[in-house]
């Protein structure tokens, strides 16, 4: 056989067996998660909390609304009486109901992608590539899968191998010749309505810890209505909780 026959059948069989690599670790990751129908059919979901941002040296409660898999509204309340809003619908992102600036947004869409673990992995289980064998935030060794989507965002799985957990997360963006990272580690693994959580969560920007997420209730809903993704009033500088009035959940 020529030297060229050679390459090739070795460059089938080693993307033979990276697919194999990827499928099979989705399977486990499937049975750590309550199954692959009930990770992706879980749409929407209210979480409330603690928040510490270590780097600011503050302490707030925290409420997180997410429909998959691209709407994220985020409400701070700090003890200082300080509040923060980020939203991000889709195409559109604004931060204290102002329009989010392209960084701000792209940060957005990374953290909603996060947060859509595992169901975008198996959505899009086609472009996932198996990146091998990583060195975890907490010292572990972690198999990592990588979805590479809109040309410029990455989206880093680090999972346990034996557990099918996913122990950390990275969100990569590589814009007008910048690269940023942003990072989360996950503990206190919980089961909601039969899928699997992490109610724990430590967070990472560029590789230094920026603080930490403690959820402490949480609620599974089949969806969460458009006008909590949206900035009601744009004049308003600090949270918007009217649409949140009408779900019946509120920050502890």
């Amino acid at each position: 056989m020529k030297m060229a026959g050679i390459i090739s059948v070795l460059a089938t069989l080693f993307s033979h067996s990276a697919v194999a690599g990827v499928e099979e670790l989705l399977l486990k990751v499937a049975e750590a998660y309550g199954g692959q129908t009930r990770i992706t059919e879980v749409g929407a979901w209210l979480q409330s909390g603690v928040t510490i941002s270590t780097m600011q040296g503050k302490e707030g409660r925290i409420l997180r609304s997410y429909r998959h898999p691209d709407h994220l509204r985020i409400e701070i309340e700090y003890d200082n009486h300080e509040t923060e809003l980020r939203v991000i619908a889709g195409a559109n992102a604004w931060k204290q109901n102002q329009p989010a600036d392209k960084i701000f947004y792209s940060a957005m869409l990374l953290q909603a992608a996060r947060l859509g673990l595992p169901a975008v992995l198996f959505e899009h289980k086609k472009q996932v590539r198996d990146a091998g064998i990583m060195t975890g935030k907490q010292g572990q060794e972690l198999h990592a899968l990588v979805l590479d989507f809109h040309g410029k965002y990455q989206l880093l799985a680090g999972i346990d191998p034996d557990s099918g957990r996913i122990m950390e997360s990275r969100g990569i963006i590589a814009m007008e010749g910048a690269r940023m990272e942003f990072g989360t580690t996950y503990d206190d693994f919980r089961f909601q309505d039969g899928r699997l959580f992490a109610f724990a969560e430590e967070h990472y920007a560029m590789g230094q810890k920026t603080g930490y997420t403690r959820i402490q209730s949480m609620q599974i809903l089949p969806d969460l209505p458009d006008r909590l993704f949206t900035p009601s009033d744009p004049g308003n500088t600090g949270p918007d909780t009217r649409g949140l009035q009408k779900t019946g959940f509120r920050i502890n």
